[in-house]
C-alpha cells in the first residue's frame, strides 16, 4: 500500500499532466516531494503540478523547484538545438536515422520541458557509422564509450546515444524479436531520411525498454508517465496487437499489471497486490531505480539463485574485479 508521500507525488504528477487541482493527504510535505523529484529527475512536472494546485511561487521549496526546472529547460533547449543541427546534417549527407524514446515522447507532453531526458537516442545504420563519425566530429562532438549496440558522443551538456541496433546481440530474446530495429521502420511522410515506427510498434519498444529496466534493477516515474501519456495520446492504440506481440516475449502478463498500475495512479482504480508492488518499486528509487536493486538483479541474472550463493557471488565480484 502506498504511503502518503508516494500518494502526494502521484497527485502532483496527475495535476501536471491533466491540469486539475488535487487534494493532498494529511501530513503532506512539499519538501519531501521535492527531494524525491530530484532523484526521479521530474522537477518540471512537480513544479507545474504544484502551480496547478495553488502553491505560491514565492514559497521556498517552490523556488527550489523553479531553479531545477530552469536547469532542465536549459538542457532541453540545448538538446533540441543540437538535434535540429544533426538532422540537418543527416539530411545533407543522406544518413538514415530514427529518433527514439525521449526526443519523440517530449512532443506528447503538455509542455516539452516537462519530459526531461539525460540523452538523445537515435537509431542509425551500422554501415553508415563511419560517415556519421565524421559528421559528429565536424559538429564539435567528442567520442565516448562504445558498446555492442550503442555509440556515445558528447558536446557540452548534450549526450547523444547512437544505436546501431535496439538491443544488444547478447540480449538474445529481445534481439531476436526486434532485429536491428530497421525491420519495423518506415520513412516519415515528406522526408527522405528520417524514419519512424508505427504507433503500436513504438509503444511495444517503449514498454519492452521499460520492462528491461524494471527487471534489471529499477525504473523511475518518468518512464511510467511515458506509458500513460502515450496511451492517452493514442487512445485508439491497437491493444490486441500490442498484447499479441508482447506475448511472444512473455511480457503480456506484466503489461496487464502495469496497465492496472496506470489506472490506479491516474484514474483512481482499486489497487491490487501486483499494482502496489509495481508502484512501490517505481516510486522507491531514482530515475533508474536503486543501486541495491540493480545489484540484486545482476546477481540473480548471473547465478539464477538466491541466498548464500548469490551473496558469495557478489562478494567475489568485489574482491576480484572484472578487467574493465
Amino acid at each position: 500500500m502506498l504511503n502518503n508521500l508516494e500518494l502526494s507525488l502521484l497527485a502532483l504528477v496527475r495535476s501536471a499532466l491533466d491540469g486539475t487541482a488535487e487534494v493532498f493527504p494529511e501530513g503532506f510535505s512539499l519538501e519531501e516531494v521535492y527531494a524525491i523529484s530530484i532523484s526521479q529527475q521530474i522537477t518540471p512536472m512537480i513544479y507545474i503540478g504544484a502551480l496547478n494546485c495553488g502553491f505560491p511561487q514565492n514559497d521556498a521549496i517552490m523556488e527550489k523547484l523553479f531553479v531545477s526546472s530552469c536547469h532542465f529547460l536549459s538542457v532541453g533547449e540545448s538538446q533540441r538545438l543540437e538535434m535540429t543541427a544533426l538532422e540537418d546534417a543527416f539530411q545533407k549527407y543522406g544518413i538514415d536515422y530514427l529518433p527514439l524514446k525521449g526526443d519523440v515522447l517530449k512532443n506528447l507532453y503538455p509542455e516539452r520541458h516537462m519530459r526531461t531526458m539525460a540523452d538523445i537516442d537515435i537509431l542509425i545504420r551500422e554501415e553508415q557509422y563511419q560517415k556519421i563519425k565524421e559528421i559528429m566530429l565536424e559538429n564539435g562532438y567528442s567520442q565516448g564509450a562504445e558498446s555492442d549496440n550503442e555509440r556515445h558522443w558528447f558536446k557540452g551538456q548534450v549526450h547523444i546515444e547512437l544505436h546501431i541496433r535496439l538491443f544488444p546481440f547478447y540480449d538474445k530474446e529481445l534481439y531476436d524479436y526486434f532485429g536491428s530495429g530497421w525491420e519495423r521502420a518506415k520513412l516519415c511522410a515528406g522526408n527522405q531520411y528520417r524514419y519512424e515506427m508505427s504507433t503500436e510498434d513504438l509503444f511495444i519498444f517503449l514498454f519492452v525498454h521499460f520492462t528491461k529496466h524494471y527487471r534489471h534493477g529499477g525504473i523511475g516515474l518518468r518512464q511510467f508517465c511515458d506509458l500513460w501519456v502515450y496511451r492517452k495520446t493514442y487512445s485508439k492504440l491497437n491493444e490486441a496487437y500490442v498484447l499479441e506481440e508482447l506475448k511472444k516475449l512473455h511480457f503480456d502478463c506484466f503489461y496487464l499489471n502495469v496497465r492496472d498500475a496506470l489506472a490506479v495512479s491516474f484514474y483512481f482504480a482499486e489497487p491490487t497486490e501486483q499494482t502496489d508492488i509495481i508502484l512501490e518499486t517505481i516510486l522507491s528509487g531514482g530515475a533508474y531505480g536503486t543501486i541495491e536493486s540493480g545489484k540484486k538483479a545482476m546477481v540473480l541474472r548471473a547465478t539464477k539463485a538466491e541466498g548464500k550463493k548469490a551473496r558469495f557471488y557478489w562478494a567475489m565480484r568485489y574482491i576480484f574485479l572484472p578487467y574493465r
